[in-house]
């Protein structure tokens, strides 16, 4: 992450983190051992390899959303499969995950201290919507 930021009682923790994608010249080289490769999904892989889909769905967002609230291709949400806590306090993490083609992807990550339901994590979410977005 490269930023975080807390609420009033440190209940909540929301990190920001952006994936990349791969330098042009370097995504030239994976085609040509792996014609299906796309840098633009790069960030799919990342949501698959960290993604607690036991327990949880992945969300995708509607394409009217992302526009209005991210001007972003892609995104969604999903819970983190959490095996350690985030600065030995926050045992619960949700992820936002937005992608715009050829930009890279941004994670919202909120952290939390207790278990909470389902509906105060989505106020949450929809509160901080679109406090990050892509600008053309």
């Amino acid at each position: 992450m490269i930023y975080t930021i807390g609420n009033g009682d440190n209940s909540i923790r929301i990190g920001f983190a952006v994936l990349r994608p791969l330098a042009e010249a370097f995504t030239k080289e994976i085609a040509a051992w792996q014609p299906e490769y796309d840098s633009d999904k790069v960030y799919l892989a990342h949501i698959i390899r960290f993604a607690d889909t036991i327990n949880h769905k992945i969300t995708y967002y509607k394409p009217n959303f992302l526009i209005k609230k991210y001007n972003a291709d892609n995104g969604g949400e999903f819970y983190r499969n959490c095996t350690s806590m985030y600065e030995e306090k926050y045992p619960y993490s949700k992820v936002v995950f937005i992608q715009k083609k050829g930009r890279g992807c941004i994670e919202i990550s909120y952290f939390f201290k207790e278990p909470t339901t389902h509906e105060q994590i989505e106020k949450i979410i929809d509160e901080t919507a679109g406090v990050i977005r892509y600008v053309d």
